[in-house]
């Protein structure tokens, strides 16, 4: 977990913006998403499913 944390924020671009693609998936970030989190590094879908996998985890 920690070394996928450090590999997207070497991947990000020099301004510290992440790049186009979802790190998860592959697929093409939409600009609009990226217009309102500009460092983000996972597609919407894969977003949610990683927050899901977070808060599923965190349940007793």
């Amino acid at each position: 977990m920690i070394e996928s944390a450090i590999a997207a924020i070497r991947s990000r671009g020099s301004d510290g913006r992440g790049r186009s693609q979802c790190t998860d998936c592959g697929a093409d970030i939409p600009a609009e998403r990226l217009s309102l989190v500009p460092n983000a590094i996972r597609c919407t879908v894969c977003q949610e499913a990683f927050e899901f996998r977070a808060v599923a985890k965190c349940a007793h």
